[in-house]
């Protein structure tokens, strides 16, 4: 199609421009992740995340937020594991070349707290650590960007619902072999409850991308 033809001629005639060919790539991933294709987006993001770390170097800001793109892809198809081991990652690494209070390393560890919140096999200690991060977010963005900022208010809202859902008790069934069964269900409804609130955050780095490719 166009958006692949356009690729394919930067590629062509141009390969050095390594910005530009990301950019563009960027842009076909996004026209596929707003029509639903997700596979085809996350891997053309995948390939951008791999570019960046190459050309531009681990940590730096376009790294950063083409793991971010890679994580959006990966919570959308519900890959939860894949998504979390990917943030810590470039949580640490994002710690460390920019900073803690950096807004993209406090993005990485919202969306790493967002998906512990989400993914249905979370644990009760799962919970507490995005608690803890989300609690943790929410300071920094305040100080960061202050109260009124529309991602301190994020990290408000998750650290509320956080705060809900641990203040409700595990569901205890009586042992009995239809109990245990009746158990676990009752421990999945409740590491998953108010998953419907997973689409609202959904962060997009294209903007920032698009300030450091004209830098």
């Amino acid at each position: 199609d166009a958006g692949w033809a356009s690729v394919e001629t930067l590629r062509r005639f141009h390969p050095k421009q390594h910005g530009h060919i990301m950019q563009a790539l960027t842009q076909l991933a996004n026209v596929y992740a707003s029509q639903g294709k997700h596979v085809d987006a996350l891997n053309i993001r995948e390939e951008i995340f791999a570019g960046r770390k190459n050309y531009d170097g681990p940590g730096t800001r376009l790294a950063v937020c083409a793991a971010l793109h890679v994580n959006n892809s990966l919570q959308k198809m519900k890959r939860y594991a894949e998504a979390k081991t990917l943030l810590r990652t470039q949580w640490m690494v994002g710690k460390r070349t920019l900073g803690i209070d950096d807004h993209l390393v406090l993005n990485v560890c919202a969306n790493l707290t967002h998906c512990l919140s989400v993914d249905p096999a979370s644990t009760r200690e799962d919970l507490v650590e995005a608690q803890r991060l989300a609690q943790d977010t929410f300071q920094r963005r305040q100080l960061v960007l202050g109260l009124a900022h529309e991602d301190t208010r994020y990290s408000a809202s998750l650290l509320a619902r956080l705060l809900k859902k641990l203040a409700k008790p595990k569901p205890v069934v009586a042992d009995t072999d239809a109990g245990a069964a009746g158990d676990e269900d009752a421990s999945s409804d409740w590491s998953s409850e108010d998953s419907d609130f997973s689409d609202w955050y959904d962060w997009d780095s294209e903007d920032d991308e698009r300030d450091e490719a004209r830098a």
